[in-house]
C-alpha cells in the first residue's frame, strides 16, 4: 500500500476529530505548497516515493539517475521541508 493510499484510508479519522488543529484539506494544502517550493527533480522524487510507493531503484531508473542521486535528493528534501 502506498503512502497516499494509507493516508486516504485513515482520512475519516482526521476529518471527524473535533480537537484536530488542521483539517485534512488544510494539511494537503500545506503539503502541496511546500512541495511546490522544491526544485522539479526533488518534487518528482518525493511524489514517486511517497505517493506512488516506488523504490529508490525504480525512481532512479525512471529518471535516468543513480540511486545515490535519489538518496541525496530525498535528504535535501527533508532538510528543505524542515526549514519551511
Amino acid at each position: 500500500m502506498s503512502y497516499a493510499e494509507n493516508i486516504q484510508k485513515k482520512a475519516p479519522l482526521y476529518e471527524t476529530e473535533t480537537d484536530s488543529v488542521y483539517t485534512l484539506d488544510e494539511l494537503y494544502r500545506m503539503l502541496y505548497e511546500t512541495l511546490n517550493k522544491l526544485p522539479e527533480n526533488y518534487r518528482t522524487v518525493f511524489m514517486k516515493s511517497f505517493f506512488e510507493g516506488k523504490t529508490h531503484a525504480e525512481i532512479a531508473e525512471e529518471m535516468n539517475l543513480s540511486v545515490k542521486s535519489i538518496n541525496r535528493y530525498k535528504q535535501k528534501q527533508w532538510n528543505s521541508c524542515g526549514t519551511s
